[in-house]
C-alpha cells in the first residue's frame, strides 16, 4: 500500500496532532507500506527534504500546493491520500477531483468547513468517541474511531521520581487562555508553597526569531476549520516565582521524570488529551477539566473536576493528592489507564 500524507504541518511540532500522525506513518512504513510526506517549509526544519524514522518528507511553499500535490499524485500514485488541520480544505477537493481516496482525520471539534459531493472523503477518522459524536452530526458520517498512537519509547521515562511532594512539578503543556492557562495561573498563585511548571507548546505556529504567532500560517490553518483567524492568548506567569516557563522540547521525558502531577485544565471541548495519556504512561496522575473526551482519557488514572473554572476547586483535589496512600493508587490507576492505548 501507498500513502501520501498531505498537510501544511508536520513534526517538527509540539502539537498532538502531529506526533500521532507520525506515530502511524512510521508504523505503517516499519510493516512494509510505502509512505511519502508533503507538508509545508517550517522554519524548525533544518532540511526541506529528509527521512523521518523512515517517512520521506518534503516541504514545500505553500503556494506550490497544487502544483506539487498533482505532481506527487503522478509520480506516486498513491492509494490513499491522507490529511488533516492545515491545507486539508484543499486536498479534500482536489483529492475529489482527481478520483483519489482521501482519509480525512479529525482531530479537533467545532469544524465549520462544510463538506459536500465535491470534497467528500473516501473515509474520516475521529480520534476519540466525543470527535465520532461531533463528526455524525456535523456531516452526517460514520468515521472510524482510531485513538492517537503513542510509542511509549518516546515518551516513557525509566526515572520514576514523580513522588516528591516539595521538589517534583505540577505541570501544564501549553498555557494558552483556552487551555486553561488562567486558571493554571490563580491555582499556582493559590500554593505558593508548590513548584509548578509551565511547558510552551505550539510553537509550530510561531516566528522562532521573534517569538510571536506567525499569523499567515495560523490564517492557513483557519481556512481547513472553515473558520475565521484565531490568535492564541499565552497566559504571563511574571508576577509569580512558583511558576517556572519551560521552551518545547523534543524529548518530554524529562519533563514527566520531574513532574508529580499533570494538569489539563481547558476551558474548550478537548478532542482527545495526548498530554494525559502520555503523563499516565509515566504513572503520573491527571487532573482535568470535565469537558470533551478529557473524562474518558483520564478515566481512573486522575480525577475530573466538574467545577473547573473554580481554582478552589483544583487545590483542593491538588491537597488530597498529597495523601501518599491516595497518590500512589492513583499513580497505579494511571498506568493501567495508559495500557488500553497499548498499540505494540
Amino acid at each position: 500500500m501507498k500513502v501520501l500524507f498531505v498537510s501544511g504541518i508536520y513534526l517538527p511540532a509540539s502539537g498532538g496532532a502531529e506526533h500521532s500522525i507520525h506515530t502511524l506513518l512510521k508504523e505503517l512504513r516499519y510493516t512494509g507500506h510505502q509512505i511519502r510526506v508533503l507538508t509545508g517549509i517550517s522554519p524548525l526544519a533544518v532540511k526541506n527534504s529528509e527521512n523521518m524514522n523512515g517517512v520521506d518528507v518534503l516541504r514545500i511553499n505553500e503556494n506550490d500546493l497544487i502544483s506539487k500535490l498533482q505532481q506527487a499524485i503522478s509520480d506516486f500514485d498513491p492509494d490513499y491520500i491522507f490529511t488533516q488541520l492545515m491545507w486539508s480544505e484543499r486536498v479534500l477537493a482536489i483529492g475529489k477531483r482527481l478520483n483519489k481516496k482521501v482519509v480525512y482525520f479529525v482531530r479537533s471539534i467545532g469544524s465549520k468547513l462544510e463538506i459536500d459531493e465535491s470534497n467528500m472523503p473516501f473515509v474520516m477518522v475521529a480520534n476519540s468517541p466525543v470527535t465520532r459524536e461531533f463528526v455524525r452530526e456535523k456531516w452526517g458520517v460514520e468515521p472510524i474511531l482510531l485513538p492517537p498512537l503513542v510509542d511509549p519509547t518516546d515518551y516513557v521515562t525509566d526515572n520514576f521520581t514523580h513522588k516528591n511532594l516539595n521538589e517534583d512539578f505540577i505541570t501544564l503543556f501549553n498555557p494558552i487562555i483556552e487551555k486553561g492557562g488562567q486558571i493554571f495561573k490563580e491555582i499556582a498563585r493559590a500554593m505558593p508553597h508548590r513548584k509548578f511548571l509551565a511547558v510552551e507548546g505550539w510553537h509550530q505556529w510561531k516566528d522562532p526569531t521573534t517569538n510571536t504567532w506567525d499569523i499567515e500560517r495560523l490564517k492557513s490553518n483557519a481556512k481547513a476549520f472553515g473558520g475565521d483567524l484565531q490568535i492564541p492568548v499565552e497566559t504571563d506567569f511574571g508576577d509569580l516565582k512558583n511558576v517556572q516557563i519551560q521552551k518545547s522540547v523534543r524529548d518530554v521525558r524529562p519533563i514527566y521524570s520531574r513532574s508529580r502531577l499533570i494538569l489539563v485544565p481547558s476551558i474548550w471541548q478537548e478532542s482527545f488529551s495526548r498530554v494525559a495519556l502520555e503523563g499516565q504512561m509515566n504513572g503520573i496522575p491527571v487532573i482535568g477539566s470535565d469537558v470533551g473526551s478529557l473524562p474518558e482519557t483520564i478515566g481512573d488514572g486522575g480525577v475530573v473536576v466538574k467545577d473547573y473554572e473554580n481554582p478552589n476547586e483544583w487545590v483542593r483535589i491538588i491537597n488530597d493528592l498529597d495523601n501518599e496512600n491516595v497518590y500512589n493508587k492513583l499513580s497505579k490507576s494511571a498506568l493501567e489507564m495508559a495500557e488500553r492505548y497499548d498499540y505494540k
